[in-house]
């Protein structure tokens, strides 16, 4: 088992956040009634054939932080910016694409999470029948970046 190697960059920029961040459970999430992530200890991580465990481990923990900016104290991502029937694949898009902005801008290989496989033929179908549809989740988690950006006090951090 290779263990986690900590980043301190990553970790600065996630400590400015002042998200509230508990290591419990063997599922990452963010609770939006809680507004808290929760992820799995860092042990829980491993190395795959597509990334090691530290890649593994800061790309799902930025993907949480990116759902984190959709609460309405912050970002206030409602479905309902996206088009009619919008559903939860939508928001992890946004997550996806905003987590890969910041995994390139902290020189993190962003590891495709398997759970999102699922997600692939919703977003194809919805992408044909709404074209602007990509362009609206690429802006939206631009904004979520743009938002965990400006909490940085070193600005060189992100």
């Amino acid at each position: 088992m290779q263990p986690i190697k900590i980043i301190k960059l990553v970790e600065k920029f996630v400590l400015n956040t002042n998200a509230d961040i508990k290591y419990i459970g063997d599922q990452a999430k963010y609770l939006i009634e809680m507004d808290r992530i929760e992820m799995p200890p860092r042990n829980k991580y491993f190395t795959t054939k597509t990334s090691t465990a530290t890649e593994s481990y800061y790309s799902t923990l930025l993907h949480e932080l990116l759902h984190w900016t959709g609460h309405e104290l912050r970002c206030s991502r409602k479905f309902s910016q996206l088009g009619e029937n919008s559903n939860y694949a939508k928001e992890e898009l946004i997550a996806e694409l905003g987590a890969a902005f910041l995994c390139a801008d902290l020189n993190i290989t962003n590891t495709p999470r398997q759970d999102h496989a699922q997600y692939l033929n919703h977003w194809l179908t919805v992408i044909k029948e709404d074209p602007v549809f990509l362009k609206k989740s690429a802006a939206l988690a631009e904004k979520g970046v743009d938002w965990l950006n400006s909490l940085q006090n070193d600005k060189s951090a992100s």
